[in-house]
């Protein structure tokens, strides 16, 4: 088919509102091919765009090494077809057998993920590509009639988003019989792929079972299951806008009231987000989780460590809320030199100097959110400064009088992730200084001084 007769395909016009919604004419583009119906009927779709939008096209095709001389059949008609017109054709070709195997995964979930690591790979090094992918709107109502029978969210009635990261989906408005009807009429040639019609592929038994029996109540059930899920993405878009409008105040004294008083749709988010942030696991937090996360946030409780997959706990401390990786351990003791001290495990700095410390030393105002200063005198020289955190029975002599550090962190209200991160000060002596707080009273006479510069974001440890 010539490049000209391409602009006849519906699906043109579908790569030109997609390429103007997201100003992608600047970009190098690539196609997803397998050598199936939709993945041709894109590739046609992109290269009649490419003279008009300025733009390159070049093509990526993945074997599976899955379905024998099948595979390498589809492989040499995506060579054929790239040839033909120019196209330049990347191959990776993966095990998925042996992946799935070693990670205990169905052929269909390894086939996916190796076919989306070289994809990540092949836009990792070209940094100015975008990558096309054909799913379609009869995909979308598969994704979305799996994860409702599975059970799910709105965020996973959404189905398929057209656009995510550096990938892009423009042809979600056809369905799989409009693009075959299309080609056929143009007289273009594609690979059939058997898998699609094995029933022991879960998604095939929605397409083969689950999809007639809709069409029968309705001829255009996959089409309004389509533009449903985009609608819903729209609900969803505005939802997660609320939830990081709560999220902003992050860290505030009042945030676990402000979630408190949120709406159930966006304290959820909020709570998933939190998660999001730090965890490293593939598996999304459970709804079951969430509800658990809520109720306690709602109780009246002061403190509660709720562990999460992913090595992570949620924490509700105060009027505080905060999720964290457990995999950062404050140490036990911390040795300190002149200078700026990075303190591990508190994302705080801490100055120390025998002299006023010049401001071209302080961090950067828009990271660090508070600034505590302290100048004192020192009992004595170079005799080993430390921090550590706080051990029970500690008390230290300022203002004339002994003061226990349990009483005073409770009398300043400190949320016991502040208890715990809090660095206390010490030299050989004992107890030092605790920013926030008083400095232990100097021997008589002395008149030697230290010069102290603690740098946090310190709103967090406050109710």
């Amino acid at each position: 088919m010539s490049q000209n007769n391409c602009y006849a395909l519906p699906g043109v016009s579908c790569v030109k509102r997609l390429v103007e919604a997201y100003h992608l004419n600047q970009n190098d583009w690539v196609c997803a091919l397998s050598g199936g119906a939709d993945s041709v009927y894109l590739f046609y779709a992109l290269l009649a765009c490419t003279k008009e939008e300025g733009t390159t096209l070049s093509c990526l095709h993945v074997h599976h090494g899955i379905r024998g001389e099948a595979a390498e059949e589809d492989l040499q008609f995506c060579q054929r077809l790239c040839y033909d017109n120019g196209i330049s054709l990347t191959i990776y070709r993966v095990d998925v057998p042996a992946y799935a195997t070693e990670h205990r995964k169905s052929l269909e979930t390894a086939a996916r993920e190796m076919r989306y690591g070289c994809f990540a790979e092949h836009l990792e090094k070209n940094p100015n590509a975008v990558l096309f992918t054909a799913h379609h709107a009869t995909d979308q109502a598969e994704t979305v009639l799996f994860r409702l029978a599975r059970g799910t969210g709105l965020k996973g009635l959404c189905g398929i988003p057209e656009h995510r990261d550096r990938f892009y989906r423009p042809l979600l408005s056809l369905t799989r019989e409009q693009i075959r009807d299309q080609l056929h009429t143009a007289g273009i040639a594609y690979r059939r792929d058997e898998s699609n019609e094995d029933p022991g592929y879960t998604r095939n038994k929605v397409r083969q079972t689950l999809l007639p029996l809709l069409e029968e109540v309705h001829l255009s059930a996959v089409s309004h299951i389509a533009t449903t899920a985009q609608t819903l993405k729209e609900d969803e878009d505005f939802l997660q806008s609320q939830a990081r409008a709560l999220l902003a105040h992050a860290g505030d004294s009042s945030f676990r009231t402000l979630v408190r008083q949120a709406h159930p749709a966006i304290a959820k988010r909020a709570i998933v987000a939190m998660y999001d942030r730090v965890r490293t696991s593939p598996d999304a937090l459970e709804h079951s989780r969430v509800e658990e996360i809520l109720s306690y946030i709602r109780s009246a409780k002061r403190y509660v460590e709720i562990a999460l997959a992913g090595d992570v706990t949620f924490y509700v401390d105060g009027g505080t809320l905060y999720c964290e990786k457990n995999d950062t351990p404050i140490p036990i003791r911390q040795d300190l030199e002149l200078g700026v001290n990075t303190l591990e495990g508190r994302d705080a700095v801490l100055i120390l100097s025998h002299s006023p410390i010049s401001k071209d030393l302080y961090p950067s105002p828009n990271i660090y959110k508070l600034v505590t200063e302290k100048t004192f005198p020192s009992d004595r020289m170079n005799n080993g400064y430390y921090i550590r955190s706080k051990l029970d029975g500690d008390a230290y002599r300022f203002g004339g009088m002994t003061h226990k550090v349990k009483t005073m962190f409770a009398d300043r209200k400190l949320t016991r992730r502040a208890r715990r991160r809090l660095p206390i000060l010490c030299d050989e002596d004992g107890i030092l200084w605790i920013p926030g707080f008083d400095a232990r009273d100097p021997r008589d006479g002395n008149k030697k001084m230290i010069y102290v510069c603690y740098f946090i974001k310190l709103e967090e440890y406050y109710d």
